[in-house]
């Protein structure tokens, strides 16, 4: 039985438009209240003026698909040598330098319609996505080399992809949950199927454990002993399936569901803890880090390292992603919390960052502004906005807003162009120093 790995995440927009409410000609940022309807704090706000970011390049525009209902797609992909639009209508490359497109893996031509995609390629430039089969079930895995443009192979999954899929891609073997269909499978870099590892207990534990993973690690929760009542972890790692250690779960981990937030210290957010395991699988910390009410959400992690950064909803509201909060992976310990002006509509990370945009402006015209806050200190950069001609960020459907990438001081924004809808593209941008 498969772990939930993207779950506990509050629902959000589910397309570009729906994140923009009108009221009285103006467009505001809903929020939640008690009442589940929107207290219209955001209507009369009018963004502070900052830099205006450069624009380098943009795409073509192209066709967005059809994703299914909250998977993970549509993503972007971004590497020194290639910039890869991850969408449901298939997956394209492009020229970091240029925008000019380097290859196309169209759907359903050269691969099925991707359903899920990993949420970035490994150190080789290798990524993985479940995408459509013939009869349209999303139950096919492929790696893809994003330098090439080449579909190095596919395999079929043992059940079709739903709900809270995910996808993982380490340096030697591609791990999928197919989510909701409760199953999980590793492949190798050569597209052979691989065993999971074997679990410690035997039959008091093994057929009852419950698996969340990363592109480093693969953890096992157990219920063992005669009643289930004796909670167990267990660590692998994702490339060798070695095990790295064997403990007590702790009954936040025991109970989930659980996530994993952190390799380097290896760290888990489970009920809104944050738990740290040492070398030999010893909790190191166990925290509660976000004070003042504020709901984490592990589908909302936008940074690993230097420090964790996961987004969550403010007391107010039980919804929306309003608030970024650091976290040390160390100690589980609040680091920095930032409320955002209003939620947000994109989020990311890259280069030490965590990044947000939220809108403000009419329904005909509106304006996208970015917080950037350093992970590990919380310190925020003056506020910057996209060029007025910037298309909307189009969100993904597993529960997150639009993605957001930045590498080498360049942004990147997957954009729905405001004269052809259906269309998308990707938009960079230069970010100046602090």
């Amino acid at each position: 039985m498969a772990r939930k790995t993207r779950g506990g995440g509050p629902a959000v927009v589910a397309a570009s438009v729906a994140v923009l409410l009108v009221a009285g000609g103006a467009v505001f940022m809903a929020r939640g209240g008690d009442d589940g309807g929107t207290d219209g704090a955001g209507a009369d706000a009018v963004a502070p003026d900052g830099e205006v970011l450069t624009g380098l390049w943009r795409t073509g525009a192209v066709p967005a698909g059809e994703p299914p209902r909250e998977m993970a797609v549509p993503r972007v992909w971004a590497t020194d040598d290639v910039v890869t639009g991850v969408l449901a209508s298939g997956l394209r490359g492009y020229d970091p330098a240029t925008g000019e497109e380097l290859w196309a893996l169209t759907a359903p031509d050269r691969i099925g319609a991707p359903c899920v995609a990993a949420p970035a390629p490994n150190g080789q430039g290798v990524g993985a996505v479940v995408h459509r089969d013939e009869d349209g079930a999303c139950s096919v895995v492929s790696a893809v080399d994003t330098r090439a443009g080449e579909l190095l192979w596919s395999l079929p999954l043992s059940a079709e992809a739903a709900g809270e899929a995910a996808v993982t891609v380490g340096d030697e073997v591609i791990t999928v949950d197919t989510g909701s269909a409760a199953v999980v499978q590793r492949f190798s870099a050569a597209g052979e199927e691989l065993p999971l590892p074997e679990v410690p207990g035997g039959a008091e534990c093994g057929p009852l454990a419950e698996w969340t993973h990363s592109a480093d690690h693969l953890l096992a929760i157990s219920s063992c002993g005669v009643a289930g009542d004796v909670g167990q972890v267990t660590a692998f790692d994702a490339d060798s399936g070695q095990e790295l250690w064997t403990a007590s779960a702790t009954s936040e981990v025991a109970t989930g569901p659980v996530s994993i937030v952190s390799d380097e210290p290896l760290a888990v957010l489970a009920r809104q803890r944050v738990v740290t395991f040492g070398d030999d699988g010893r909790v190191v910390a166990d925290a509660a880090p976000a004070e003042g009410g504020v709901g984490l959400a592990a589908a909302w992690t936008l940074a690993r390292e230097p420090a964790v950064v996961i987004g969550g909803t403010a007391p107010h509201s039980s919804e929306y992603l309003e608030v970024l909060v650091g976290v040390d992976p160390a100690t589980g310990e609040e680091l920095w919390q930032r409320e955002l002006p209003q939620f947000a509509v994109a989020i990311g990370s890259g280069d030490g960052l965590a990044l947000a945009l939220w809108a403000s402006g009419t329904i005909d015209a509106p304006a996208f502004h970015l917080v950037r806050v350093a992970a590990d200190t919380g310190r925020t950069a003056p506020e910057a906005r996209l060029p007025a001609d910037a298309g909307t960020p189009v969100p993904e459907n597993a529960g997150r807003p639009a993605p957001l990438t930045v590498l080498n001081g360049t942004l990147y924004v997957l954009a729905e162009p405001r004269d052809a809808e259906g269309q998308v593209r990707i938009e960079a941008y230069r970010l100046l120093p602090e």
